[in-house]
């Protein structure tokens, strides 16, 4: 954990940051949105404009690249902003006013300050994440971030970054009618053909976590929007990068999780939701409520379970404000406009389930073992996954939880944005559902597949957001009180500035355990020695198919040396590894011809069960793996690595039997 990346790692994260952040930008000032308003929901602004753009190339059958993404995103900012010149010269004319226009700026001791507790805040998350890793280019090693690896490989190959069937390469049978894709879409935009794709891994995971901070600013500003320029309101905006980047609830899913898709859309909800809280409320001029409309359409594009859990944030808003809003308004559309209107949005939602039934089934069906409450409690209070034991690292994070505590009460007592307290209850709710066994209010949790981690991330958005409000609330009873109180906001100023500081070693601790291959936390599913492997292998097999156990690392060698590995996911045990074993245990003339239709020549199994002397050891197969159990009497070696002192390691058999 002492290695300090290269620059080529610091550079691509950076380089993937503004990426995320200028075409949304540039987008919100179409629509004549400025400030922190229009950085914070620029992600989001983005990721809907590179999903839409990797559909149209996907369409077109234009090849997905760096140039192909610019000139799509071009030309969805011409159409946009030719939209706003016919809406201004004939529609009526919507002028911010002074309260709106409040809404968008801040301060000039503010703006001096903010950016520089912005840059220090991602600069300690960029720097604490790139201290867990080993080397810059080692790949995520979690069951996921094998397959967002290859899925990258894919793209390089195939340059077909459509959610629509893009992936289907690397899918067994090739059928793969829809996954979230704008995660691949946005890093490969920026990869080349000499990028390492464990680097471009790293880099665009923890440049997304960086990112979360500047949303999670524009969210805070967004509930103190019409709140006076006090200093007790500078205060809070320049301190919440702070308190964000010491919130660990984005790079949990970025290292032991490795749902980057879902990690992306979760970065764009607090700045969506943030713009959203203004589009809600009176004055707000018509360019910020269709910015807010196409930031939540940006996080659905990213990844619909991050759709599910901005629905689940936003509902208090939408019905205690933005529904009243839109009755005091009714005058604004005709009664047959308003049906329209409505008729097109039931249209929208009927077509979006019948094209969506099989995933949506598949994921209400999902099913997983219950986690205990306890166990969720001490997660929860200690901002840790639960499916790994806490360090017992220095933490400051109980002060956010009481700073979230007196934001929490000053929001009800005020009756001032309080539907981010709601959101906050809503979601932990959720969250320890599930706990409940397989009883149905557990089946509410479904659309995150019943995973605590996931609907955490969303908590923790609202707990950030409401702890910034707990500075603004001791800030303010501090300026009318004496030097006790001035003291009490002194002391919570220097924990909050501590705070990303204490994180350090938990945050290193949990890239450490999903990218350093001498410590992965389950297990290391690709030594050191079968990485360096693999370009051998490849000059052995060519394009022959190898096979091997779902879950092995040979799946690596797809996206780190083209090897032609017949799983390029860890798949879950099931009838194909069956069906498998059942051909090559015989290997009869039937066997011969099922093999040969596949191309597999080759087996590969790694017998070294240290991981090269790896802290956890090697990654143990899923209970019914058959596929490491097979004969070899009838297959020829061809090549092995030793990789342990025993003399264990990679073994790589031709199944000479069939050919």
């Amino acid at each position: 954990m002492s290695y300090a990346p290269d620059a080529g790692w610091a550079f691509f994260a950076l380089l993937i940051f503004f990426i995320a952040l200028a075409p949304g930008y540039i987008l919100a000032r179409v629509f004549r949105v400025h400030g922190l308003q229009a950085i914070a929901a620029a992600p989001s602004l983005t990721f809907g404009m590179v999903g839409a753009a990797s559909m149209v190339a996907g369409w077109l059958h234009i090849r997905w690249g760096t140039l192909t993404a610019l000139g799509l995103i071009l030309a969805q900012l011409l159409v946009l902003f030719t939209a706003r010149q016919l809406v201004r010269r004939y529609g009526k004319r919507s002028i911010p006013t002074a309260h709106a226009r409040d809404s968008e700026a801040l301060p000039k001791p503010a703006k001096i300050a903010l950016p520089i507790t912005s840059v220090l805040a991602v600069g300690l998350v960029l720097s604490q994440f790139s201290r867990g890793l080993a080397r810059p280019t080692d790949p995520s090693q979690f069951w996921d971030g094998m397959f967002h690896l290859n899925a990258l490989k894919v793209i390089e190959l195939h340059g077909n970054a459509s959610p629509l069937g893009g992936l289907k390469p690397i899918s067994l049978d090739g059928k793969v009618n829809f996954y979230p894709t704008l995660y691949h879409a946005l890093v490969t935009i920026a990869t080349t053909k000499s990028t390492p794709l464990g680097l471009a891994i790293s880099a665009s995971a923890a440049a997304l976590v960086a990112l979360g901070v500047i949303t999670l600013t524009g969210l805070t500003h967004s509930l103190l929007t019409y709140s006076a320029h006090t200093p007790a309101k500078q205060l809070t905006i320049v301190l919440t990068p702070l308190l964000a980047a010491g919130s660990l609830c984005l790079t949990q899913l970025a290292t032991v999780l490795s749902t980057l898709p879902y990690l992306a859309a979760m970065t764009a909800i607090p700045g969506a939701l943030g713009a959203l809280n203004i589009a809600a409320t009176r004055g707000t001029h018509w360019g910020f409520r269709v910015m807010a409309v196409l930031g939540c359409m940006g996080v659905f594009i990213s990844h619909p379970i991050g759709g599910f859990s901005l629905i689940l944030l936003a509902l208090p808003l939408i019905f205690g404000k933005a529904l009243p809003l839109l009755r005091r308004r009714k005058n604004v559309f005709s009664p047959g406009q308003y049906r329209l209107i409505w008729a097109g949005l039931a249209g929208i939602l009927i077509a979006g389930l019948a094209a969506f039934v099989g995933p949506m089934f598949r994921v209400v069906s999902y099913y997983r073992e219950a986690t205990p409450a306890t166990k969720l409690l001490l997660s929860l209070v200690s901002d840790w996954p639960t499916m790994r034991r806490a360090i017992g690292g220095a933490s400051l994070y109980s002060v956010t939880i009481a700073l979230a505590l007196i934001g929490c009460t000053w929001l009800v007592v005020n009756r001032i944005n309080h539907w981010i307290v709601v959101s906050a209850a809503l979601t932990c709710g959720f969250y320890f559902l599930c706990s409940q066994g397989t009883g149905p209010l557990r089946r509410l949790t479904s659309p995150w597949y019943m995973q605590p981690e996931r609907l955490q991330v969303a908590f923790s958005i609202a707990l950030v957001a409401t702890a910034a409000i707990g500075i603004y609330a001791i800030a303010t009873w501090a300026g009318h009180r004496g030097a006790a109180s001035k003291m009490m906001l002194s002391l919570a100023i220097f924990c909050v500035a501590l705070t990303p500081f204490s994180r350090a070693g938990d945050r290193a601790e949990l890239v450490s355990l999903s990218y350093d291959p001498m410590r992965i936390g389950w297990g290391t599913f690709a030594t050191r020695t079968e990485m360096a492997s693999f370009p051998q292998i490849k000059r052995i097999t060519r394009d022959d198919v190898i096979i091997s156990i779902p879950d092995s690392g040979l799946g690596y060698g797809y996206a780190l040396a083209n090897v032609n590995s017949y799983y390029r996911q860890a798949y879950s045990i099931g009838q194909t590894e069956f069906e498998l074993f059942r051909h090559l245990r015989k290997l009869d003339a039937e066997s011969c011809k099922f093999l040969r239709e596949r191309h597999i020549k080759y087996y590969y199994r790694d017998t070294d069960r240290t991981a090269s002397g790896a802290t956890h050891g090697a990654k143990h197969s899923k209970k019914g793996a058959r596929l490491d159990r097979v004969p070899i009497n009838r297959m020829t070696l061809v090549w092995k690595a030793a990789s342990a002192p025993s003399g264990e390691g990679p073994r790589l058999y031709r199944i000479d039997a069939c050919y």
